[in-house]
């Protein structure tokens, strides 16, 4: 696999709905010449088909589908595979590997539901699944010094 030689854009989204902003997401990737992009709480289903032009798309739809979600979508022309999604108990994910430096850098869409526990075997997974990684999501930890109403244990 080709090595990444420029300096990647790599945006995370909560979508809250991805089908809902379909039409602008194109004109946003292109203004912003977004590389890489990191979705949650996409909202899709099986049934759902959702594409980018000049992206290929991988997407895990969660076991509580039509809620959370998540997703990422990356240049087409950027080498890239697919990494399985490990057995999590409560996070949801989608993962992407690409060769940077000599290595491969792992780049994943995390999401976990408010109604579930955060677990530290879930967290201990994630971070065990590769010394290089990015991950980006939504975890609903919520802390008043974040301008949140509430704070939670997360």
């Amino acid at each position: 696999m080709a090595q990444v030689t420029k300096p990647l854009t790599i945006v995370y989204w909560n979508a809250n709905g991805i089908i809902r902003d379909k039409n602008i997401l194109p004109e946003f990737l292109e203004e912003y010449n977004v590389d890489i992009l990191l979705i949650n709480e996409t909202h899709l289903t099986n049934n759902k088909r959702f594409t980018l032009k000049n992206y290929t798309i991988y997407r895990s739809d969660g076991p509580r589908a039509p809620h959370g979600g998540t997703a990422i979508a990356i240049k087409s022309t950027i080498h890239h595979k697919h990494v399985p999604t490990p057995a999590f108990i409560n996070i949801e994910a989608t993962f992407i590997e690409i060769p940077v430096n000599n290595s491969n850098l792992l780049i994943g869409s995390i999401y976990c539901s408010p109604n579930l526990q955060l677990l530290n075997r879930d967290l201990d997974l994630l971070v065990s699944m590769s010394r290089t990684f990015i991950h980006a999501g939504d975890f609903n930890a919520k802390n008043m010094s974040w301008n949140s109403s509430l704070t939670t244990a997360r």
